[in-house]
C-alpha cells in the first residue's frame, strides 16, 4: 500500500464500507491508515466532536 496516496487510502477505505467488503479487508486498510496516522471520519464521531 505504499504506493498509494493517503487521499487514495481514505476514499478506499470509504467504499469499502460502503460496498459492505468483508471486515478483514477493511481491517488491513484501517491498520494503514492507522500507521500514516489518517483519522477515520464518520457521521457519529463527527457528532461527538461537536457535542464536547
Amino acid at each position: 500500500m505504499n504506493n498509494l496516496s493517503d487521499a487514495l487510502v481514505v476514499e478506499t477505505y470509504h467504499q469499502a464500507k460502503a460496498l459492505n467488503l468483508p471486515s478483514d479487508f477493511i481491517g488491513l486498510i484501517e491498520k494503514e491508515m492507522e500507521e500514516r496516522g489518517l483519522i477515520i471520519k464518520t457521521e457519529h464521531s463527527e457528532h461527538n466532536q461537536l457535542s464536547s
